[in-house]
């Protein structure tokens, strides 16, 4: 409850982000900064008038009965930031006024210091969600499929042998931002992250505000991710093809208008996931008579679907021009950051969550195995004032690693014991980590419940897939010209010389001793996380159940 000497306000919170309310009259919210000088305000701000008059809101500075009007909004209806410079002085407050009727939200106020002698202190985390790892620096026609990235490379460090914990998007990121294992945190299509697992946006909102513009889906407020944001934001226009685009272009937006001194920005998009419509202008670079012009991707049930190699082709090709369109765009970002003098100061982490099969272990997309076309993902990070630079570390390393990295690069403490992952700092600086052993699952954060658990061990240059069976009564789940292939129960690669992982050598070589113990708790930590699954239902929306239809999920 919010009130001033004229009224009481009483207003409707749906969700900790967001305040709402039915506007009848007039309506004053107050608001006690703890800063004092010169601030900057932001707030994402909606309202309409239900009637023929316009909606007046006014932004003012009061302090006694002294009022100061810094803004004034007269509309019939208003969608979009609202951010003002104040100097806030002693004892003032800040009002919000809204005079008229209608529907009126605005997210929670933030109120920051601004000193522009103070350098900016940015961290930028791009997560371009489906990228595969040995497309980043492809050569495709002479050319690589992504110039601006690896030109970014070469400021960064490059961790060329990374790995995500899952291979699809909900238990993948997840597991960065808690820094546990799929099996750890336990979240799934049908329960969201429990209160007290750790979720380390809310150690580094303690330093930073925290801000993201995404693609939504999977990486929904529903599942847990906008703890600890000041501002997560789920945008539509960030599932459909050139969103890459838009993504930045809001970053930039973002930043040109606020100024703030310190942040932390997720930006995540769809655009090189299924359905695959790239800009022609990109696809003619890859093929001049391309077969298709686009891809909608195969649904569940066509997941382990036959198709003669042209058609193979044609579809990576598309999938190839969604890269090369979306590298154009992050270059676009890079160079407007450098003009705006941010990028020298800025830490910058590229990531993906999982990577695309087109039919190199008979499936499609990803979600159904461990193979490294779907686990193994682009991670370069570039610090601020290029240290590290062109530093490449080949050891293993998890996407549960980026968030400590951050937090020890940023100096925030968190308690690293609750964690699974490592910061990548002791990398860097030429020691070792902790663990011998690095696991990727798909268990308790099922995508297809007719797909059986699988789990993955890697050691140096040996990996191990252990596949639960498929169950007979659920093999109907898939069309009848798209049912799974054979695989063994235990699958050894030697993935120094057999990067397809095509040649199971579990017959052929003796298994490193530091498997075996692995296997067993791994299991044992699995068939515990399905004991306990949590079989709670997440009610989507209409809207959200559209996002899933647009990407393939829904069939």
């Amino acid at each position: 409850m919010y009130s001033d000497n004229d009224e009481k306000v009483k207003i409707k919170i749906p969700s900790p982000e967001c305040y709402f309310f039915n506007l009848k009259g007039k309506q004053l919210i107050q608001i006690e900064p703890r800063i004092k000088g010169k601030a900057g305000f932001y707030t994402t701000l909606y309202f309409r008038s239900m009637s023929e008059e316009k909606i007046h809101c006014r932004l003012i500075l009061q302090k006694g009965k002294a009022k100061k009007e810094i803004a004034h909004i007269q509309k019939m209806g208003f969608n979009s930031s609202f951010i003002r410079n104040l100097d806030i002085g002693k004892k003032e407050k800040i009002i919000l006024s809204f005079t008229g009727e209608g529907i009126v939200a605005f997210s929670v106020p933030i109120i920051y210091s601004k000193n522009e002698s103070k350098e900016k202190n940015y961290i930028f985390m791009i997560g371009a969600d489906t990228l595969r790892a040995d497309y980043v620096g492809k050569n495709i026609n002479g050319n690589s499929l992504t110039p601006n990235i690896d030109l970014f490379k070469k400021n960064s460090a490059d961790f060329t042998n990374a790995y995500s914990q899952s291979s699809w998007t909900l238990p993948a990121f997840m597991s960065l931002f808690t820094s546990l294992y799929e099996f750890n945190h336990g979240v799934t299509r049908g329960a969201s992250l429990d209160q007290e697992k750790p979720f380390l946006v809310r150690e580094l909102s303690k330093k930073f505000l925290t801000f993201s513009y995404n693609g939504g889906a999977f990486v929904g407020k529903k599942y847990g991710f906008s703890r600890g944001f000041d501002l997560y934001t789920s945008l539509a226009s960030l599932i459909r093809s050139g969103s890459g685009k838009i993504m930045f272009d809001t970053a930039i937006k973002l930043i040109e208008r606020t100024e703030f001194p310190d942040l932390f920005l997720f930006l995540h998009t769809y655009q090189l996931h299924s359905p695959y419509a790239p800009d022609l202008e990109f696809l003619y670079k890859i093929n001049s008579e391309p077969e298709l012009l686009k891809f909608g991707g195969y649904h569940a049930k066509k997941k382990y679907k036959r198709v003669d190699e042209n058609k193979v082709r044609a579809f990576r090709e598309v999938y190839q021009a969604e890269i090369l369109e979306f590298d154009h765009y992050f270059g676009e970002f890079i160079r407007k950051l450098k003009a705006m003098g941010l990028y020298n100061s800025s830490m910058i982490i590229f990531m993906s969550d999982h990577g695309e099969e087109f039919y190199e272990h008979k499936a499609w997309t990803h979600g159904h195995s461990l193979y490294n076309e779907l686990i193994k993902i682009p991670l370069i990070i570039k610090f601020p004032h290029n240290e590290y630079k062109g530093v490449e570390i080949s050891e293993d390393v998890g996407i549960i690693d980026i968030f400590p990295t951050i937090l020890e690069a940023c100096e925030v403490k968190f308690n690293s014991k609750s964690v699974d992952g490592e910061s990548l700092l002791p990398l860097l600086n030429g020691k070792k980590l902790n663990r011998k052993t690095l696991y990727s699952s798909l268990s308790t954060g099922w995508m297809i419940d007719a797909i059986p658990p699988k789990f993955s061990i890697i050691s140096k240059d040996s990996k191990l897939i252990f596949n639960y069976p498929f169950i007979s009564e659920k093999l109907p789940f898939f069309n009848e010209d798209s049912r799974p292939p054979q695989i063994d129960r235990i699958e050894f690669f030697d993935i120094r010389k057999d990067k397809s992982e095509k040649d199971n050598i579990i017959n052929q070589k003796e298994m490193p001793n530091i498997f075996r113990p692995r296997i067993e708790e791994l299991r044992m930590a699995i068939n515990k996380a399905l004991a306990t699954k949590k079989r709670g239902k997440i009610i989507l929306s209409k809207e959200e159940l559209e996002k899933l239809r647009a990407l393939g999920y829904i069939n």
